[in-house]
């Protein structure tokens, strides 16, 4: 089988993972082809960086000293010298070829920018809501590629070019966590990049669900700091009035919508609507995703 050690890379994102890091760890390793692997550290706290320097034999380990969320993905793409980059959580893993998979359909497919795999949780392999969504995606292609056409993508089950996530600028590190993709994601499609779902590529979860609660104030705030920043007038008041209306008027809610207040001056000074074919797109998936589970900010 041929090495993948020219062709892509693993970065994964630590922070204070020291119980399961191992097994992700181990489990990445063993992969056909292997990858390289970069491990990036969001400042843990606890022994996982002693757990990462442990593996440095096998994995380029690099510690930040600080939690900035998912713009460490830009670290560890910084440190990347391979055309494709894979990225993961500390909680999730790539299965057996699935990377040769992801090598072949770019190498294959020259417009294909981002690949999503399917994720699957735990042992048993129940499907993830979010890939359940995915595939039955109301996107029409019209270039030529296999899989369900999408605009947004799941950060720790993502492939994609590494020029393409450099020209888009990467994560905007005043998003931090929850629902930071979706920027990203538009920066993509806007300079053209096409972004599939690909259910022969896997991708397996083990939750550990101990920041769930705390990242809900982040998701609301950068909902709707996406909303205003990339859509129409009308479906940011649309998705607005969605998240208002359907929010438990609880703390995550007052800390959601004070984030974005606050962050309103930037949010005004870098407005800049997506062109309107692409809006259409957009407006085609919110009929699907108003109202679904995978869009619950409760």
């Amino acid at each position: 089988m041929k090495s993948l050690h020219t062709s892509i890379s693993i970065v994964i994102l630590t922070y204070n993972c020291d119980p399961w890091i191992k097994r992700t760890l181990d489990r990445l390793l063993t992969l056909p082809g292997r990858a390289v692997i970069i491990a990036v550290d969001n400042g843990s706290t606890d022994t996982t960086l002693g757990i990462l320097y442990s593996y440095e034999d096998r994995i380029k380990v690099v510690a930040i000293g600080r939690n900035i969320g998912a713009a460490a993905r830009n670290v560890g793409v910084s440190h990347a010298t391979t055309p494709y980059v894979a990225f993961a959580d500390d909680d999730t893993i790539w299965e057996p070829h699935s990377l040769n998979k992801c090598v072949q359909y770019f190498d294959l497919y020259p417009k294909l920018t981002v690949i999503n795999a399917k994720i699957v949780v735990r042992d048993e392999g129940k499907l993830d809501p979010i890939s359940e969504e995915m595939a039955h995606s109301p996107l029409v292609d019209s270039d030529g590629l296999p899989g369900q056409v999408l605009l947004s993508f799941m950060g720790g089950a993502t492939a994609m070019r590494r020029e393409a996530f450099v020209r888009a600028g990467g994560y905007e590190e005043k998003l931090f966590l929850g629902g930071e993709e979706e920027l990203l994601a538009s920066e993509i499609v806007r300079r053209g990049g096409q972004m599939r779902y690909l259910d022969d590529i896997v991708v397996r979860h083990y939750p550990s669900n101990q920041s769930a609660a705390k990242l809900r104030p982040y998701g609301i705030r950068n909902a709707l700091w996406f909303a205003w920043r990339r859509r129409s007038l009308g479906s940011a008041i649309k998705w607005t009035r969605y998240i208002v209306r359907s929010t438990p008027k609880r703390l995550n809610f007052v800390k959601g919508i004070a984030g974005f207040f606050k962050g309103l001056p930037w949010v005004i000074r870098t407005r800049e609507p997506l062109p309107e074919d692409i809006e259409r797109q957009y407006k085609l998936l919110d009929e699907q995703r108003i109202g679904a589970s995978t869009r619950s900010y409760k």
